[in-house]
């Protein structure tokens, strides 16, 4: 795999399905393999991301507590499997 995104989030759920939509359509279009990485740190119930709505290419991470924004990262870092590894927000 050539790159692997993480992106943490805490709540934000309309803004985050619009960020994965963007990411994996600008992704789609690069000729890399790749992944992403959605580390939910904790969000209230009605903001969660199931893996569904997500999309094919979307690993989602579901932290049961906040943990904050570095362990989230950490988390979705541990578990990246590209060669490159980067992280952004949503």
């Amino acid at each position: 795999m050539d790159i692997s995104i993480v992106l943490p989030k805490l709540n934000s759920r309309n803004l985050a399905l619009e960020s994965l939509r963007m990411l994996q359509h600008y992704m789609s279009s690069t000729g890399l393999s790749y992944e992403i990485i959605l580390v939910d740190d904790g969000s209230r119930p009605e903001e969660r991301i199931s893996a569904a709505e997500a999309g094919s290419a979307v690993r989602v991470i579901q932290l049961d507590t906040n943990m904050g924004k570095g362990y989230a990262v950490r988390q979705g870092m541990l578990k990246a499997e590209g060669d490159c590894c980067i992280f952004t927000d949503i």
